[in-house]
């Protein structure tokens, strides 16, 4: 009987051989555990550029006061495993449907403004720039510049900062998320679908929406 061996050693050259040919279509998924490996405490204190979901959660709910707090807490303690995500979704849901009527002593206008109160929360944990000096992103986006491709490089992400734009500002790389414009970005769906950009400009996908100005989308639902 033939026995097999696995190397890592070898399945990571073979690894890096596909990511630096400049033939092949490279898509990366970039996910919430990003910044959470940038530390920019004190030593011996670690803390993250930007929490994960459980300490995003956490801070938003320090964050809020009086009775949207209270409303907040009544709904986690609905939601089985409940996280930031599935919370906004409920207090969403409430907002449309509920009318005059009132759920955990909020009424629809109630639940829309802890809608408003939430997201500035989220909006103000994750609105942070890099560190000044090397680190994981501008290290990304040096190595995409670094090789001649036939094929643009995607970047996929679930988070909502603004890291890789400035990352790709810092390099002078251009790239596009699907909108245009400055004072007031739209979203452009025929750039999308023709694909008539350079090769050479990173495609930038937000998957939950982005804190970037106008960019802002109804996320996490």
């Amino acid at each position: 009987m033939d026995t097999t061996v696995h190397n890592p050693d070898q399945y990571m050259l073979d690894f890096r051989q596909i990511i630096t040919n400049g033939r092949k279509k490279i898509g990366l998924l970039i996910g919430a555990g990003a910044p959470v490996s940038i530390n920019i405490g004190d030593s011996g204190n670690y803390k993250p550029l930007i929490p994960n979901i459980e300490g995003l959660t956490n801070q938003v709910r320090e964050n809020l006061k009086g009775i949207e707090k209270d409303a907040y807490i009544s709904l986690e303690q609905q939601v089985s495993s409940p996280n930031i995500e599935l919370v906004l979704s409920r207090v969403r849901g409430l907002s449309e449907v509920i009318g005059v009527a009132e759920v955990c002593g909020l009424n629809g206008e109630g639940y829309k403004s802890l809608s408003k109160s939430i997201c500035d929360s989220i909006k103000s944990t994750v609105d942070v720039g890099l560190p000044d000096g090397e680190n994981p992103y501008s290290d990304l986006i040096s190595w995409v510049n670094g090789i001649t491709r036939k094929e643009p490089v995607e970047i996929f992400t679930t988070n909502y900062d603004l890291l890789f734009e400035e990352a790709m500002e810092r390099a002078r790389t251009p790239y596009f998320d699907g909108f245009v414009g400055a004072k007031s970005a739209f979203f452009d769906p025929s750039s999308i679908s023709n694909n008539d950009l350079p090769v050479n400009w990173i495609r930038l996908w937000k998957l939950h929406g982005s804190i970037g100005g106008l960019k802002i989308r109804e996320a996490m639902l």
